[in-house]
């Protein structure tokens, strides 16, 4: 009896195995059905068995070598999309393929993963997948499983771009750290006004790694629906190109809903093309390189802060709203740049404590100017406008406890008020030396870092401090009211100790 159990099984995990194909598309070129059984075969070249019974964990497989079977064909694939779903779904060998729709309506293209260690949504280097048409309703949506992972090294489109078509296609990964795009891929998207890109994604389940590009056109926010929802974790590194303004691409004006574009929000590289305004919803947690080309506008949001660790190019418009009281922070640990051709019109900036900072452009500032660094004004270069101007040395604030995480740049359950960090240098047993407080939020009993924890902890007890601020100029007429490097019109404040 025991031996016929055991053959049985072994009978059952052989069906189970065979039940899990790997087809190829061999449907060609000219626009014809993803889902009809006939346009997959077991061989590349058409003479194997077709697709009969669809399993829900088959390989599919676009390879760009060959796309129709027994008449070797490449080129670009089209093909028409009811719902449908596969173990994985593979693009190898520079195929490019669009998926749409034969019809008005929506497609789900459900990946449920394979059970192996092997990606499950896969675009390699050199290939190109398109979701959706450029038809209105005519939408296409990629549902990754429980557990289902990808992995991009090529370019992804979310609807194809166009300035007067918005398909409603998405990504939707619904387990965290499961979806990669990887150094040199891209996404480009284009939705509508009533999904994200990532629409009703897990908390950071997709990984943008250093090289990595998301291109936004129109459509609510790739980031998260709210202020404590963020979709993406954005490496150092990599990439959000703003090709175009986000607010509604049907006015200009209206806030898209149900979208948090910088509230609480940590990014890379940051930067505003093609005319575009960025609008800031809230306070960020973290930018590395802004960038602002020219004809586009940067706005702050009205309060809290907008760290900039890396370097500050301003070719357009950087500002704030009327009567803002944003801080713009320049918090990075390596030598960072103020540059451009632009306009830089901020309600207030400061210098954090182990900030260098080079003025290769002059700043106009309406409140506040802080120096707890070092800022470096060169021959010309001026801070201007109605703010008041100090340079800060041997500040502190009282000690706080709080947790942090290895890698992420933020302490957060502080125990204590919070107050009076920003800028100052912060000392812990789990971060690095020279870290900056770079912003924070009382109500979310956080602080935000320059640098990444070393190390998860809790209970931390930090120590908060400044250093002696540093003023070098070239200017010949050194720091004078009315010619110098520093013509603020408020109070100016020179704190005894400064480093000139």
């Amino acid at each position: 009896m025991k031996k016929f159990l055991f053959t049985l099984t072994l009978m059952l995990i052989a069906g189970l195995s065979y039940s899990q194909t790997t087809y190829y598309w061999v449907g060609g070129t000219a626009a014809t059905s993803y889902t009809s059984n006939s346009n997959w075969n077991t061989q590349l070249d058409g003479l194997g068995t077709s697709r009969s019974v669809a399993a829900s964990n088959d390989i599919l497989v676009f390879d760009g070598t060959n796309v129709g079977g027994t008449i070797p064909t490449t080129g670009q694939v089209t093909t028409t999309a009811s719902s449908t779903n596969s173990g994985r779904l593979v693009l190898q060998n520079n195929a490019n393929i669009i998926i749409g729709r034969a019809s008005a309506g929506s497609a789900v293209i459900t990946i449920n993963g394979d059970g192996t260690s092997a990606e499950d949504l896969q675009v390699n280097a050199g290939c190109t997948l398109t979701l959706g048409m450029a038809i209105y309703n005519y939408d296409v949506q990629v549902v990754m499983g429980a557990g289902a992972t990808g992995l991009v090294n090529g370019t992804v489109y979310l609807s194809p771009l166009s300035n007067t078509v918005h398909t409603r296609s998405f990504i939707t990964v619904v387990t965290a750290n499961s979806f990669v795009f990887n150094t040199g891929s891209a996404v480009h998207i284009t939705d509508s006004l009533a999904s994200s890109g990532f629409n009703a994604s897990a908390i950071g389940s997709i990984n943008f790694k250093t090289g990595a590009s998301l291109y936004y056109y129109t459509g609510r926010s790739p980031m998260g629906s709210s202020s404590t929802i963020q979709f993406l974790n954005l490496d150092p590194g990599s990439n959000v190109y703003f090709m175009n303004s986000n607010v509604s691409y049907l006015d200009g004006i209206t806030s898209y809903t149900s979208s948090a574009w910088s509230n609480l929000k940590t990014y890379s590289n940051i930067f505003v093309k093609n005319g575009a305004t960025f609008k800031s919803d809230g306070p960020f947690y973290k930018i590395e390189d802004l960038t602002i080309d020219n004809a586009c506008t940067f706005i702050t949001h009205t309060s809290g802060n907008t760290p900039v660790l890396g370097n500050l190019t301003v070719n357009g418009t950087l500002n704030g709203p009327l009567n803002s009281t944003n801080t713009v922070i320049m918090g990075g640990n390596n030598l960072q740049t103020i540059s451009g051709i632009g306009t830089i019109d901020v309600p207030s900036l400061t210098i954090a404590n182990y900030s260098d900072v080079v003025l290769a452009k002059s700043v106009n500032v309406l409140n506040n100017v802080n120096v707890v660094g070092k800022i470096n004004f060169g021959a010309a270069n001026k801070v201007t406008g109605s703010a008041s101007f100090t340079s800060r040395v041997n500040g502190t604030a009282a000690n706080l406890t709080g947790n942090t995480v290895a890698g992420s740049y933020q302490i957060t359950n502080i125990v204590g008020t919070i107050t009076g960090v920003t800028g100052l240098a912060v000392v812990g047993s789990s971060l690095s030396a020279n870290t900056n407080v770079v912003g924070f939020s009382a109500s979310n009993a956080l602080i935000n870092l320059s640098k990444p924890a070393l190390a998860t902890a809790t209970g931390v007890s930090f120590t908060f401090m400044s250093d002696t601020a540093t003023l070098v100029t070239a200017n010949p007429n050194g720091m004078d009211t009315l010619t110098g490097s520093v013509v603020v019109t408020d109070i100016k404040s020179f704190q005894s100790g400064t480093n000139y």
